[in-house]
């Protein structure tokens, strides 16, 4: 591996690691933003809005979203969001 200090010279641009007892570099991935489709965007904010409101919501709504969720492999917020997002034919 190289010295300490030219590891910290490429700090967010090669990641130094051993894999096996290899030593190896990579480029960091380069993330390009883009605009979302108007479909996109509208489940966003659908999406961004159910979690806002989510606990704001009544305490026997939230209890009843808690009990059906007992037994399955999603949390009451899973099922909140799904209800909300798809409607309850899910």
């Amino acid at each position: 591996m190289p010295q300490q200090h030219i590891i910290d010279g490429f700090k967010g641009v090669v990641d130094f690691y051993e894999y096996k007892g290899i030593p190896c570099a990579r480029k960091w991935p380069v993330w390009h933003p883009r605009q979302p489709s108007d479909t996109e965007r509208a489940a966003q904010e659908a999406f961004a809005y159910i979690n806002r409101i989510a606990s704001q919501l009544p305490e026997y709504i939230k209890d009843q979203y808690h009990r059906m969720a007992v037994g399955t492999p999603w949390t009451w917020k899973d099922l909140l969001v799904k209800a909300y997002i798809h409607g309850l034919d899910y």
